[in-house]
């Protein structure tokens, strides 16, 4: 089909973590700036975000790809991110039209372009602006690679080495985000409490700039390893106020034993001790966690440590992963491996466990003022999400604090 004045169509299928959510979003920009219309629509190109942490991950991948096809025959697939990065050559093995694990967004939708639309010369150029899109959280990525190489995760071989997005740049992302609207900053990396790391900066360094901006409404930290929660960390965290008091530090096991086999950076001893510190300085804060079950070799012991060490903390949910077996992995060739009853089993315990977490965490809160930044306004039904990451609903005559009851508006609430 050749037309100089259509402008293609582009649907972005997304799967994965928050990163992925952020590189999604970057595409769509950079999509959008050389002349392409993004939307969920039938379309002319399909981009599929993807997501190898496990093989049920890449499966889903598989599954999305094959959907794309049929709601879209005439379309090109272009498989992005993750997968791609982390196994060189899937097209024939995925029936796509092409594949791509870089990270230069503008220069990958001008080639996009070129490859499979570069008889639609005429395509208007446009930029997208942040006040168009829907202004309750902004995710903003910082930093991406990993290092750390547990021996069960593809994310090192998929991501690469440490990278982080100099200072100057973020801090203007934020001011422009605040200032179109959005009131929480969510700021999210592969291993983020390493940024700055690669280069002589700091995490710390650069969050005391972020919260020194008077327009910044509230800032959420996504998943942090526990050792790199350092005592400048919680100390910045307890004196702002603007610090969402959540943290996600991923525990994957409460056993020593299990902990070596997956290359861990801490002991059991040492996650507790630094949880103890975090609480010091911020006693009502919600943690929560990532627990891999049936690890190769793992024990009725093992997993009953775990399980302790869960309850012993107080998290206040758990996301329960059966563990996955990725062939590139050093995990792949250790023996024995858990029956796979055994893992649904012991993931069912933690489940349970996580739904009772859940349900007494938000009770401790009755009575008290709490912020929340507002998802949904139905009449006198609002909903929102708090600053200790828990879903909340409330009505409008517990709200004390704000200029307006909308979504993406931050307000402070008495809970019931």
């Amino acid at each position: 089909m050749s037309n100089s004045n259509y402008c293609p169509k582009v649907k972005i299928y997304t799967l994965g973590c928050k990163v992925n959510q952020y590189d999604s979003a970057a595409w769509r920009s950079a999509l959008r700036a050389v002349g392409f219309q993004v939307g969920d629509m039938p379309a002319d190109l399909v981009i599929v975000n993807t997501c190898s942490v496990t093989q049920k991950a890449i499966a889903k991948c598989r599954r999305v790809i094959n959907r794309a096809r049929r709601e879209n025959p005439q379309a090109k697939i272009v498989a992005v991110g993750c997968l791609p990065r982390a196994y060189k050559k899937i097209e024939d093995d995925l029936e796509i039209d092409w594949q791509t694990g870089g990270r230069n967004f503008a220069a990958l939708a001008r080639q996009l372009k070129n490859k499979f639309f570069e008889d639609w010369t005429n395509m208007p150029l446009f930029l997208p602006t942040l006040a168009a899109t829907n202004r309750v959280r902004y995710f903003l990525k910082i930093q991406d690679g990993c290092e750390q190489f547990c021996s069960y995760c593809i994310i090192p071989y998929a991501r690469g080495k440490l990278k982080s997005r100099p200072v100057k740049e973020v801090i203007t992302e934020i001011q422009a985000a605040s200032q179109a609207g959005f009131r929480e900053i969510v700021l999210s990396g592969v291993h983020l409490g390493l940024y700055g790391a690669e280069r002589g900066g700091s995490l710390v360094d650069l969050l005391k700039q972020v919260v020194a901006l008077p327009e910044v409404g509230r800032l959420r930290l996504s998943s942090i390893e526990v050792m790199e929660v350092t005592p400048p960390l919680i100390k910045l965290i307890a004196k702002e106020r603007k610090f969402c008091r959540h943290l996600h530090i991923p525990l994957q096991s409460g056993s020593d034993r299990i902990l070596r086999l997956m290359n861990r950076p801490y002991t059991r001893r040492q996650f507790l001790a630094r949880v103890k510190l975090i609480k010091k300085y911020l006693p009502d804060i919600s943690l929560t966690t990532d627990v891999i079950v049936g690890f190769p070799t793992e024990t009725e012991k093992d997993f009953a440590r775990t399980l302790n060490l869960c309850q012993k903390i107080g998290f206040s949910k758990l996301h329960v992963f059966p563990f996955s077996v990725h062939s590139r992995t050093p995990a792949a060739k250790l023996e024995p491996k858990v029956k796979e009853q055994i893992i649904l089993q012991r993931a069912a315990k933690l489940r349970q466990l996580s739904a009772k977490l859940e349900e007494e965490f938000p009770r401790r809160f009755r009575g008290r003022k709490i912020w929340a930044i507002i998802e949904s306004v139905r009449g006198n039904k609002i909903s929102g999400v708090s600053e200790y990451y828990f879903k909340v609903d409330f009505s409008r005559h517990q709200v004390l604090s704000a200029q307006k009851i909308q979504p993406g508006e931050l307000v402070q609430i008495k809970m019931i």
